[in-house]
């Protein structure tokens, strides 16, 4: 049984949206950019000091650009996506690692996409990044499978968010990966 849960923001916005889908005091909830080293390190230390302990990461951070041809992307547009899809999930990985392998125990699941296997074409940054997390995911998997550690990847479709619906207004939403059964997948895993 969770004995506490923590979620992380970076946006005031987020913040409130992720109260309003919680609907519970039981999530803390953090202010952290999970891309910059020095703040994964001030949150893993918070929550250690606190808690003493992490049992369980679930990486959802993550976002899209698509859209532009390879050609077309700018330099920054290539940072972000791969800061924000791979190296979030190397330093999250990197500082939580060492505290699961000192309790002998723990169960990781990042969340890639289902283009990191099959890209349809114009969204290159994207579907790299997050091919790029099922790699890292396989690797970090052996390396900790010794020490009761199990490190999982999924790969849903789109996910039917506000900012996905914002961002693709024309889509057939009802095709699209309700967060729920996301969850539903998330779990078991657990």
């Amino acid at each position: 049984m969770l004995q506490q849960q923590l979620a992380t923001y970076i946006i005031e916005e987020e913040m409130e949206y992720l109260k309003s889908e919680t609907k519970t005091t039981a999530v803390e909830l953090i202010r952290a950019d999970i891309t910059k080293d020095e703040e994964v390190k001030k949150l893993i230390s918070k929550v250690t000091e606190k808690y003493n302990r992490i049992d369980i990461l679930v990486n959802v951070v993550g976002g899209y650009l698509g859209g532009k041809s390879v050609s077309e992307l700018e330099e920054q547009e290539w940072d972000f996506m791969m800061n924000l899809n791979l190296k979030s999930a190397f330093l999250i990985s990197k500082h939580v690692i060492p505290i699961m392998a000192s309790a002998k125990y723990g169960k990781m699941v990042h969340v890639s996409s289902r283009t990191a296997l099959k890209s349809d074409g114009y969204d290159s940054v994207y579907a790299a990044s997050k091919s790029g997390l099922i790699r890292l995911v396989e690797s970090v998997s052996e390396e900790v499978k010794e020490l009761n550690i199990n490190v999982n990847c999924i790969m849903p479709s789109i996910i039917d968010t506000e900012a996905n619906r914002k961002a693709m207004p024309k889509s057939d939403f009802s095709k699209w990966i309700k967060p729920e059964d996301l969850a539903n997948v998330v779990i078991p895993l657990l």
